[in-house]
C-alpha cells in the first residue's frame, strides 16, 4: 500500500466517521475490496479445498465493515486496524471450520472423539494417551493427518500452513500454560471471547462468570496480558496498531 492510497482511505474514513457519508463508506469498502483484500488474505485463498474462497472474502469484508466505525483516528494506524480486523475474521472462520471438521483417534486404544486439547497436546478421553492422530472429515471422506503432538500449536499450525508466520502465535509461546494470563489469551483468541464478538455484549463479564471471579480481576489480568504483548512487540520489532491486540509486522513494509 502506497502512502497515497493510505491517505486516500484515511480521508474516506474521516468522512464516514465524522459525517456518516454513505458514498465515502461505499468508496472505502470498494477500495479495500479491490486494492487490499487479495494482498491481505491471499495466503488463505486457494489453499484449503474445503473452504470456499468467496466465503473467506465475505468474512474479510464483514470484519472490515465492522471495524470501520470502531477505528480510532487518534491512535496508531486506523487503516491497519481495519485490515487486521478483516484478517482476524478470516482466521477465526478458518479456525472454527477446522476444529468442527477434525476428530482425534488414539493410537493406543483406538478411541475416536472430538478434539480434546490439554495444554499443548491432544489427550485421549478414554485412556489418557497423548499418542494421537487427527482426522479431517470432509464430505464424509476421511483424510488422515499424522500428528506427533509436539510443543507446536497443532490446530493453529493447520491454519499457519496455509501460508505465512503468525505473530500472535509467536506471542502465545511466551505465555506459561496454567496461568490466568495464558487462560485469558486462550479465551481471546481460541474461543473468540472478546469485544469483537457480536454475540457477546460484555466479554469481561462473560469471562468473570466462566472463572467464577470478579470483573475487576479479569481487567487486571487483561492489563498484564497487554503489558506482556507490548514488551513482546518491542523486543521483536512489531508494532501494536492499538489497544485491541492488533499487531502488524513492521519488517514486512508496505
Amino acid at each position: 500500500m502506497t502512502q497515497e492510497q493510505r491517505d486516500y482511505m484515511r480521508n474516506l474514513l474521516i468522512l464516514v466517521q465524522e459525517s456518516n457519508d454513505r458514498v465515502a463508506l461505499d468508496n472505502l469498502l470498494v477500495t479495500i475490496r479491490d486494492k487490499e483484500m487479495k494482498h491481505r488474505i491471499g495466503r488463505y485463498l486457494y489453499k484449503n479445498r474445503q473452504v470456499e474462497n468467496d466465503d473467506l472474502k465475505q468474512e474479510f469484508m464483514i470484519g472490515v465493515a465492522g471495524a470501520i466505525p470502531k477505528a480510532d483516528l487518534e491512535v496508531g494506524d486506523p487503516i491497519e486496524y481495519i485490515m487486521a480486523q478483516g484478517v482476524y475474521r478470516v482466521r477465526s472462520y478458518l479456525r472454527k471450520h477446522i476444529i468442527q471438521n477434525t476428530s482425534q483417534v488414539c493410537k493406543c486404544c483406538g478411541y475416536e472423539s472430538r478434539l480434546n486439547r490439554v495444554g499443548n497436546h491432544y489427550v485421549c478421553k478414554k485412556c489418557g494417551s497423548t499418542d494421537i492422530e487427527t482426522r479431517e472429515l470432509w464430505d464424509h471422506d476421511e483424510v488422515t493427518i499424522e500428528n506427533k503432538m509436539s510443543e507446536d500449536d497443532e490446530i493453529e499450525k493447520l491454519v499457519e500452513n496455509m501460508g505465512g508466520e503468525d505473530i500472535i502465535e509467536q506471542f502465545r509461546q511466551t505465555l506459561t500454560p496454567g496461568t490466568k494470563v495464558h487462560a485469558l489469551f486462550v479465551l481471546f483468541y481460541d474461543e473468540d471471547i472478546n469485544s469483537d464478538n457480536p454475540d457477546i455484549v460484555n466479554y469481561i463479564k462473560e469471562i468473570a462468570t466462566r472463572w467464577n471471579t470478579s470483573q475487576t480481576l479479569v481487567v487486571q489480568v487483561r492489563e498484564k496480558l497487554q503489558n506482556k504483548l507490548i514488551k513482546f512487540c518491542k523486543d521483536n520489532g512489531y508494532e501494536i496498531v492499538n489497544s485491541r491486540f492488533v499487531v502488524i509486522d513492521k519488517k514486512d513494509g508496505e
